[in-house]
């Protein structure tokens, strides 16, 4: 059995449209503004924070737009990624994300739309020490 943390050869090229979009809402890929953000996301749309707080669509939106871009978010580094398909055009992106020295584990759900990716669910959690890789 494969190891599923590790993407399948013929879901690298998936992968590598997703990274390009994460981390979702801090990426000019994504988006750059609250239209664009609206385009990415679906209706239903929900988040759970690193916190464990969960917010609705509309909260994230509100959110990201009032907060603008992140200071330092040019150094945060993506590592670990794995791109799993849940469906025809569902996918699950998970990967780790370094902060300046706070980690994260995070997961996307992503979905092939006529007019390009939308995020469906994210979830950050925060690596504690001693937990494993």
């Amino acid at each position: 059995m494969p190891d599923p943390r590790v993407t399948v050869p013929e879901l690298l090229s998936v992968q590598a449209e997703l990274l390009a979009l994460e981390p979702v809402f801090h990426r000019p890929a994504f988006g750059t503004g609250g239209p664009d953000y609206d385009a990415r996301m679906v209706e239903d749309y929900f988040h759970v924070g690193a916190s464990g707080g969960v917010y609705a669509r509309a909260d994230v939106l509100r959110t990201v737009v009032e907060r603008g871009p992140t200071p330092g978010e040019e150094t945060w580094t993506v590592t670990d990624p794995c791109c799993r398909r849940l469906g025809p055009d569902t996918y699950a992106l998970t990967y780790a994300l370094d902060q300046a020295g706070r980690r994260t584990r995070r997961v996307t759900l992503w979905q092939r739309a006529p007019a390009g990716w939308q995020v469906v669910y994210h979830q950050g959690t925060v690596v504690t020490d001693g937990a494993p890789a």
